[in-house]
Order: structure tokens, then C-alpha cells, then sequence
């Protein structure tokens, strides 16, 4: 019940997410547990992560100096409405590729280098025409409890309130026009 608690002290504190270092002491070096104390420690946090209503997810893992060492994600599952928001603005100097960055990161493809990524972002018709940001934009994605991108789940695109609909967690780009 003791750490029970404690994780939902660190839900608290982290806004729904906690990240748990398996094999770590607490001093930082990264010492590790023999493969079947690493497997017993993460179904203890699995089993907690459960008892507060939430989903764990193994980041990484990896050997260590005296065995293996894990990171795990724990993200409260989102009720209907209830979500995690993050925003994030995107500033910079004109040119310098952010409405690109925003809409790979939103729509999931690659820049062909001739502004294809950039072009999912713009609103109005000069900005495709001259390439350039000219309006404040919002643009969103979706994470699951489990940590999985919500946007590109199927061959159609999401709109934002499916996306917000669907999410634990959800981080939106506020995609500024550039300055010189």
C-alpha cells in the first residue's frame, strides 16, 4: 500500500505521468538486477500502475554493470474529457523550418524538400503561394496511456477533436509566423 501511494504522490507531482528507473540506485549508477529481479520489480510497479488506474510502459532496457537496468513509463488512463495537455510554441527566424517541423510531426510524413510537410500547416492560400507562415496555427498530437501516437491509427487522417477525443495525453504546436 506504501508504494501505492507513493506512485500516486508522483502522478500528482507529474501532472498523470511517472517514470520509474528499475536496476538505478539512488545516486544514479545504473548497477542493475539479475533478469529475474528486473522481471519481478516491473510486474510490481504493472501491479501498482493498475491499482491507480493506469498503464505502464517499458521506455527502454538494457544491460548494466551487474545486470539489467529499465525505465518505465506510468500515464493515468484518461477519462472521457480528461487529458493531459501540453503546448508547446514553435518560434524562430523566418526560413528556419518550424511550420516543417510542426507538420511532420502532426502528419507523420517525411519533408519532401520542396515543402510538402510545410503545406499541411498553412491556412491561408498566400501562405501556400509564397511558403511562408503569415497566421498563428494550432496543430495537435495524441499519445495512449501505453505511450502509443494516437494521430496515424488509421489510412485517414484524424481531426483535432478525434485526436483530443482519443488521448491520455495530448501536445499541441502553436506554429508562430517567423521574424527577421
Amino acid at each position: 500500500q506504501h508504494l501505492i501511494t507513493q506512485m500516486q504522490w508522483r502522478l500528482n507531482e507529474g501532472n498523470g505521468e511517472a517514470f520509474y528507473a528499475i536496476g538505478v540506485e539512488d545516486d544514479g549508477t545504473c548497477t542493475g538486477l539479475s533478469e529475474e529481479q528486473l522481471v519481478a520489480s516491473l510486474n510490481t510497479v504493472k501491479r501498482m500502475a493498475e491499482a491507480c488506474s493506469c498503464d505502464m510502459t517499458i521506455l527502454q532496457r538494457r544491460k548494466a554493470r551487474k545486470g539489467w537496468v529499465a525505465e518505465a513509463l506510468v500515464r493515468r488512463r484518461a477519462e472521457e474529457g480528461d487529458f493531459i495537455d501540453m503546448r508547446i510554441a514553435v518560434v524562430g527566424n523566418v526560413d528556419s523550418g518550424k511550420s516543417t517541423l510542426v507538420g511532420v510531426l502532426t502528419s507523420g510524413k517525411l519533408d519532401n524538400g520542396r515543402g510538402l510537410s510545410r503545406s499541411q500547416v498553412f491556412r491561408h492560400r498566400h501562405e501556400a503561394e509564397t511558403g511562408r507562415t503569415s497566421s498563428v496555427s494550432h496543430h495537435v498530437i495524441g499519445f495512449s496511456a501505453a505511450g502509443d501516437l494516437i494521430n496515424h491509427t488509421s489510412l485517414h487522417p484524424k481531426t483535432s477533436p478525434e485526436i483530443v477525443r482519443e488521448s491520455s495525453k495530448v501536445v499541441t504546436f502553436v506554429d508562430l509566423a517567423g521574424h527577421e
